[in-house]
Formats: structure tokens, C-alpha cells, sequence
């Protein structure tokens, strides 16, 4: 009795745990011990998970606000960048509608610039790394000069790790 106990509440934890985006180049093994290391902790110190959600709404919630002020006035891009992992046009930009899925989104680290060698020989990459991950920061700077691409709702619950399937049978295991 005690062990089916705790498988579901470890499975329960396991599954309700929504990580930042890892860095490119995390193996499937990293990523992995990184949702156990974190299923522990919810499991021993749920407030901890408790408190990190509830500040990770807190800085989505001023990003959005912080998003819709900076929109009122939106330069032209005059930034040359390419988004290699999402299909983009001159038309996606800028910003159309910003929510707060958006604004999670961001918070986790899914807006990211692939940086490119500085010259066709050359293999080191500008700020010695080939991918920069936008900080909230960085996401409204591009933002308000209009270089930031416009992402739909669609493409961003696409790029989604999260599995319904998997949490209903979970919930249903745990009712």
C-alpha cells in the first residue's frame, strides 16, 4: 500500500513538473536527472516548487505588462538575425498579440538567437557561444525595435513537452 503511495505520488510530481527549456546540447541523460532531481525535491519540498511557480507568474505577469508598454512605440528591425528552428518571414514581425504564454515562454528561455562565426574560416562564435538565450531583458529590447519574431499560440504549445495522455492517466491513478 505504502509503495503504490509513493509511485504516485512520484509519478503525480514527475509529470506536473514544467522545466525551462534545457541549453543546446543537454543530453536526453542530462535532461533527464535534471526532472528527477527536480521530482525529488517537489516530492520532500513542494513548497519550494510551490514558490517557484508562483514567481515564475509574478515576472510572465510584468513581462506582459512590461510588453504592453514598451509596444506603444516600436521602431523598424534594423537587426540582421535568423531564427534557424522556426519558419519566419518579414511579415511576422513585429508583435501582433502578446499573452502570457508568451510571456512564460520567454521566462523559460525559448526565444534564443543563433549566433553565426564571425567569418567563414572562423570558428569561434560572437560572445564565444552559438546560441543566446533572451533574458526578459533582452526579449523586450528586441521587442521594441520591432525584431521580434510573432509566434503564435500554436507554435509555441507545438514546441510543448507536456503530454495529456500521460497526465490524465496519472490523475486518474492518483483519484
Amino acid at each position: 500500500m505504502i509503495v503504490s503511495c509513493v509511485v504516485t505520488l512520484s509519478l503525480c510530481v514527475y509529470t506536473a513538473l514544467h522545466l525551462n527549456v534545457p541549453a543546446k546540447g543537454d543530453s536526453k541523460v542530462t535532461r533527464f536527472f535534471r526532472k528527477v532531481k527536480w521530482a525529488v525535491i517537489g516530492i520532500f519540498a513542494p513548497e519550494i516548487i510551490l514558490f517557484i511557480a508562483w514567481y515564475q507568474w509574478y515576472e510572465a505577469r510584468g513581462l506582459l505588462k512590461d510588453f504592453e508598454a514598451a509596444m506603444k512605440d516600436v521602431s523598424t528591425c534594423a537587426i540582421v538575425y535568423s531564427f534557424k528552428h522556426l519558419p519566419m518571414s518579414q511579415e511576422s514581425f513585429p508583435i501582433k498579440r502578446w499573452t502570457m504564454m508568451h510571456s512564460f515562454f520567454a521566462g523559460m528561455g525559448g526565444y534564443a538567437i543563433d549566433t553565426h562565426p564571425k567569418s567563414p574560416d572562423d570558428s569561434e562564435f560572437i560572445c564565444g557561444s552559438p546560441r543566446i538565450t533572451l533574458t526578459d531583458d533582452g526579449v523586450l529590447f528586441l521587442a521594441r525595435y520591432g525584431c521580434l519574431p510573432d509566434l503564435s499560440t500554436e507554435t509555441i504549445i507545438d514546441k510543448s513537452k507536456a503530454d495529456p495522455i500521460a497526465k490524465s492517466l496519472v490523475c486518474i491513478q492518483a483519484g
